[in-house]
């Protein structure tokens, strides 16, 4: 990556999230958790259509949503390219991945 990594702040994070709940919503889609960071966002959802596809639709409304902002970021590349895609097999694994986005991302440390 070439430009300066993009640092979302609290405003912008809750812009993502609600993108992605309203696209989710739009869709038809089972949201079950989202959390957006400073420099990712976790989306655990039930979708239809390649998961490529999904996720390059909420990336893509992310960047509208931030665009659409005061403040808003205009010139740099908000995402980088691709991002990570996980299959969800059982509904265990399902609940584990939501605590981990709900709860994981602000306490990395509780296992040990």
């Amino acid at each position: 990556m070439t430009e300066e990594p993009v640092r979302l702040n609290l405003t912008q994070r809750e812009a993502v999230e609600e993108s992605i709940r309203t696209h989710a919503k739009i869709r038809g889609w089972k949201l079950h958790a989202v959390s957006a960071r400073s420099n990712h966002v976790h989306v655990a959802v039930t979708a239809t259509g390649p998961p490529k596809r999904v996720r390059d639709q909420f990336k893509a409304n992310g960047t509208t949503a931030l665009r659409g902002l005061p403040n808003a970021i205009t010139n740099e590349k908000v995402w980088t390219k691709g991002g990570d895609i996980e299959l969800i097999d059982t509904g265990e694994d399902l609940e584990h991945v939501v605590l981990y986005i709900v709860e994981g991302q602000d306490r990395m440390d509780r296992e040990r």
